[in-house]
């Protein structure tokens, strides 16, 4: 039970988004590494995501049939109830450890928590908003540890804008994996809605270099070449991994996003 529950919620996923807000915590704001007010707001995004990924299992039992049959639902391992009372269990925690960080955070925690809720009951309809959705979320890491931080800067902007258009281009990409499940569940995607898919392509390879180019204005900070030791290579893998639409190298696209995201953050200490 509690392994199925792990991979309901996408444990690894939810330990990348608590490190990430953990350490921007720590690097920017000048905390100690082991310092106990780091662990609260940690904790409360990963809860928030766990809370999201239980919910989109919920409701995408039909796509999941097709395009991931192994996950805890579809291969039985656990019923459509149970993610719906974990997912719901996992928000309210969530919602709970973020007004914990004051009225700011908590307004934060809980836009985020409705659009996770507004993704996973009608992400079927949503066509493009699906992905601006999602990466609407994963921008507002940064913007939820600004927040708790109270510090607000160009910096941090570009993080959260870096992290928004890097999200499309996986995204995007991950819909062409996903599109005989999806049009088979009645998944309004870019793809099932029968749009060019060189068209779609093309916006996916754009976004992607808008946000090396987001890179340049970091320039002014100080970091100097060492951020191009980071985003070049990765940035070539992932026009490799993009090649072949497999889960497995769609997995190390989100740790190449990762660690480009936590090189540019520590460049900006």
């Amino acid at each position: 039970m509690l392994g199925s529950l792990l991979d309901l919620i996408r444990i690894g996923s939810c330990l990348r988004i608590f490190l990430i807000v953990y350490l921007c915590l720590s690097i920017w704001g000048h905390i100690p590494l082991m310092s106990p007010s780091l662990l609260t707001p940690a904790l409360a995004l990963a809860c928030l995501a766990a809370g999201g990924y239980a919910l989109n299992d919920h409701y995408d039992v039909k796509v999941d049939l097709i395009n991931t049959p192994s996950r805890p639902i579809p291969s039985g391992r656990l019923s459509q109830r149970f993610a719906l009372r974990a997912g719901v269990g996992f928000i309210i925690a969530g919602l709970g450890l973020c007004a914990l960080g004051g009225p700011a955070a908590a307004g934060l925690g809980l836009f985020d928590a409705l659009l996770l809720v507004v993704y996973a009951v009608h992400s079927k309809r949503l066509g493009w908003l699906k992905t601006i959705t999602v990466c609407c979320l994963h921008a507002s890491i940064f913007v939820f540890v600004a927040v708790v931080l109270n510090r607000f800067d160009a910096g941090i902007g570009l993080v959260a804008m870096y992290t928004f258009l890097s999200t499309a281009f996986y995204e995007t990409i991950k819909d062409e994996r996903d599109a005989r499940g999806d049009r088979a569940g009645g998944d309004r995607t870019p793809l099932t809605l029968k749009l060019d898919r060189r068209k779609i392509d093309l916006a996916a390879h754009a976004a992607l270099a808008a946000s090396a180019l987001l890179a340049l204005p970091l320039y002014w900070f100080g970091w100097g070449n060492k951020l191009l030791l980071i985003l070049v290579p990765c940035a070539a893998f992932w026009f490799y991994a993009a090649s072949k639409l497999e889960r497995k190298r769609a997995e190390w696209m989100k740790l190449g996003i990762v660690i480009e995201v936590m090189a540019i953050v520590w460049g900006l200490a």
